[in-house]
């Protein structure tokens, strides 16, 4: 075959190809590639840049226009804000009706948000009235969270129901309940009621329906206790500084460094470890590792009971993606938990958007086990004695409307 045969051969063939691309185009079956994990965290690295200040985002539909921010006034209603709680039952209702009454006094009854109470169990119509009594005129809705524990046990993939129930020392399955105490694989056993509320926080509460039009997500713990007037608006200050979280304490605990599970969890999703993370100039910092060299690294803990998220942020495809990972083929367990679940994917991916209240000069004065917006150095022993030396003196408007009953 000479020179001249073999170049017409050629291009017949390169004819042919741009040929069948062309028809190829026309019917609509050229694959295009699903950006992978690596992309996508790369991606939400780029627009969450730690070094960057002014961490913009890639999507107008996922932050505040600098025009809106500014004109964000304190104490003023703005769009698509809840605040949302979890109770486990009825035997709750009085943590649940004292937090919310409370809360009213102190903050809501100012701007009125939505409210969302989820539950394990239904309360009683009655328990239902009256809350939503107390918080008039805010809207307040209860919501099951769960399809009963028999079904969810049912839905799990095979070797997710093999594990649960051998961690549950293999009883007959319609033994187990809510109130069943089964072990964990590091924690000691707990109540399946309280790991449920662990796993629903850390998953399943994002991209909840009865959340899917609110874009900013005020959290309180059912036993978290307002104190006073609120003189500072915390959701305001989030909105107008385009936050992921502004949280009110931490750190508060921190993964077991015994074991390469929860860091496993991690290099699984963002590609990534945590060496280290704090926090300084009051947001968090993070210093990022392979895969090896800091799987028993620790990594410290967003105080869970009190702090204000970005819903749209943390129901990215990518950090969905992490939940998952999160709580893997653990069907409630312990370990996996809410505090997790709102530390690491902030810690990774947008730390300068992730600040402390106190070091932004917001304080608030949450009461929560003890202590005051969960500081060791602000115990002040039960809520009700804390209520009749100090709080009834000073926050008016609650007393003699707010049931007090609950000390912790």
């Amino acid at each position: 075959m000479n020179w001249r045969t073999l170049l017409v051969a050629l291009a017949l063939v390169v004819s042919w190809v741009v040929a069948v691309l062309a028809i190829l185009k026309s019917l609509s079956v050229i694959v295009v590639n699903e950006p992978t994990l690596e992309d996508m965290v790369a991606d939400t690295l780029s627009w969450n840049d730690s070094s960057n200040a002014s961490s913009q985002t890639k999507d107008d539909s996922m932050n505040i226009t600098t025009e809106t921010r500014a004109a964000i006034v304190e104490f003023e209603r703005q769009e698509g804000v809840v605040i949302v709680t979890k109770i486990q039952g009825p035997a709750y209702f009085k943590l649940l009706e004292q937090s919310l009454c409370l809360l009213h006094y102190a903050y809501n009854q100012r701007v009125l948000y939505d409210i969302v109470v989820f539950t394990t169990v239904p309360i009683t119509q009655e328990q239902e009235t009256r809350v939503k009594a107390l918080v008039a005129p805010a809207n307040l809705t209860l919501v099951v969270d769960n399809r009963g524990l028999q079904e969810e046990i049912n839905a799990l993939s095979p070797i997710r129901r093999e594990k649960f129930l051998e961690r549950c020392g293999n009883i007959p399955q319609e033994n187990i309940t809510w109130g069943t105490y089964c072990s964990n694989p590091i924690s000691p056993d707990s109540r399946l009621s309280y790991n449920w509320q662990a796993e629903f926080r850390s998953l399943h509460i994002w991209r909840h329906p009865a959340l899917e039009g609110y874009r900013t997500m005020l959290w309180i713990d059912a036993d978290g206790f307002a104190t006073k007037v609120w003189e500072q608006d915390p959701v305001a200050r989030f909105l107008q500084n385009d936050l992921v979280i502004l949280f009110d304490n931490f750190p508060r605990g921190r993964t077991s460094s015994k074991t390469t599970v929860f860091q496993d969890r991690i290099w699984k999703s963002f590609n990534k470890t945590i060496c280290y993370n704090g926090a300084r100039d009051g947001h968090l910092v993070t210093h990022l590792g392979g895969k090896d060299g800091c799987r028993k690294s620790s990594v410290r803990m967003i105080h869970g009971f009190f702090h204000i998220t970005n819903l749209d942020w943390f129901r990215q495809d990518v950090v969905m993606n992490f939940f998952e990972n999160w709580i893997g083929d653990c069907f409630l367990c312990r370990e996996f938990d809410d505090q997790g679940a709102v530390t690491i994917p902030p810690s990774v991916l947008a730390p300068n958007r992730s600040w402390g209240m106190y070091k932004n000069g917001i304080q608030l004065d949450v009461f929560h086990n003890f202590k005051l917006d969960g500081k060791e150095s602000r115990g002040v022993g039960s809520y009700l004695k804390y209520w009749d030396k100090v709080v009834k003196h000073n926050f008016t408007p609650a007393v003699g409307v707010c049931p007090i009953t609950n000390a912790e």
